[in-house]
Order: structure tokens, then sequence, then C-alpha cells
């Protein structure tokens, strides 16, 4: 079912895909305080909240995780595509079978809530996301909920052929934010990688664009993606990035 309104205390796991901690933070304060099991999936590697289980995975492979989750937690989706792929699947995404087993048997008969962000429909698989997402809803025990405005506009449990990705993205990443002051935030390892130092001015190509932002030093962020803060408008979340000094 989808929750327009709904008190999160009530369920017994939150599962939280397709945006960044501080959106569910903003929309759902009480999270933080929440003393049952949540699972963020997500690229980003970040110091989380202490009561969060993080299970990263690949940039642009959230159609292959969407369609994992379904599998795991959907026995009308196992049984309708038994034939997909799972290994395959989790090896591409690196989201492993025994991540996805341990949510399964978290939820399993328990009131679970999954709340979707807005990062799902900047994917060009935007609707096989959510098609996927509405074989979970179809079983008794999840709800869903959205960050935005935007809901899923039908009811349809068939999902089109998997996407094969073509072009992953390796290297250093950023993951936009919109803020009025321009700014790259990123870990000590993308600051070594980039070869950049805290409050260096640089030059990030990105997208067909070239921007002079300021670096920022991220403690609470790990790995090569870092997070652009810009209000520019840009048609993705995630893009491969290269810096000049």
């Amino acid at each position: 079912m989808i929750k327009e309104s709904l008190e999160i205390s009530n369920y017994d796991n939150l599962i939280l895909f397709g945006g960044f901690i501080d959106d569910f933070y903003n929309r759902f304060p009480n999270i933080k305080s929440f003393d049952k099991n949540i699972f963020l999936i997500s690229p980003i590697n970040f110091d989380y909240h202490p009561n969060i289980t993080h299970f990263s995975y690949e940039v642009l492979y959230d159609e292959y995780v969407a369609c994992l989750l379904a599998y795991f937690l959907s026995p009308t989706f196992k049984t309708k595509y038994a034939s997909l792929d799972i290994g395959y699947l989790s090896s591409e995404s690196n989201l492993s079978e025994e991540e996805l087993e341990q949510i399964s048997l978290s939820t399993n008969g328990k009131k679970s809530l999954i709340i979707l962000g807005g990062d799902i429909y900047k994917s060009n698989v935007a609707d096989n996301i959510i098609r996927a997402f509405n074989f979970i809803l179809s079983e008794e025990n999840f709800d869903v909920a959205f960050l935005d405005s935007k809901k899923a506009n039908n009811n349809e449990q068939t999902i089109d052929e998997i996407t094969e990705i073509q072009d992953d993205i390796n290297g250093l990443v950023a993951y936009i934010r919109y803020d009025d002051e321009m700014r790259l935030e990123g870990s000590n390892q993308f600051a070594l990688v980039g070869k950049v130092t805290n409050g260096d001015m640089i030059s990030l190509n990105m997208d067909t664009k070239e921007l002079k932002v300021k670096f920022v030093l991220n403690p609470k962020l790990r790995g090569l993606i870092g997070m652009l803060f810009s209000d520019i408008k840009f048609e993705s979340c995630y893009y491969k990035t290269t810096i000049k000094r």
C-alpha cells in the first residue's frame, strides 16, 4: 500500500532506497531514534548513524537492485521471474546475495516500510524500477512512502527487459545535491585520487560542463563518490568527473 501519512514506529523494518540519508531525515526526523531494523541501500559511503545498516552498490545499477529486492522480498516476483539471473545482477551491482538475504530474513512476516527517494525518477529506467517495487507492495506486510510528490502512476507488474549497463562509471564520481553555495565535498580518498586538498579552487569537468568550485574535505564521506552542491539543474544524479587545479 502507498502511504501518504504514516508513523514509522508502527513498523518493524525500514528500507531506504533512492535518496541521500539527509533527505530521509528531513522528511522523517524520528528515523534517528528508530530502534528496529533500518536498511539503507545506497552507493554513497558515508558515516551513517549507528542504527543504520548500510548496503552499498555500484552507481547506475538502481534497476538491478530494485529487481534483486523484488526477487528476495516478493514470492510473486520470484515465481514470475524464476529464470532471472540473480547471480549476474548481484555481481554486476556489487550488492551481495547475503546482504539481500539478511533483508529478506528481517522482513519475513514483519510489518515493513519502504521509503523511496526522488533519485529513482532521474534514472532512464525509472518505470521499470517502480514496476519492480509494485511486486513488493503487493505483499501484505509491505507499505511504501515517497519522499517527493511523484507517485507510481500504475500498478503494472510486468517489468521490461532489464537494461544492460554499457558504460560503468569508474574513478571519481560527483553526486548532485542542490544548494546555493557551490562546492564539491569529498573524502580523504577522493582528495588523494583527485590530487586536491581542502580549500582548493578546482575546475570540475562533468557532463560537458566545466565548473569552478571549492573543494571541501568531508570526513564523513568514504570512497570516490563526492557530493557536488550546486544550483545548476542536472538530468541525472551521478556523473563521472575529472578535476583540474
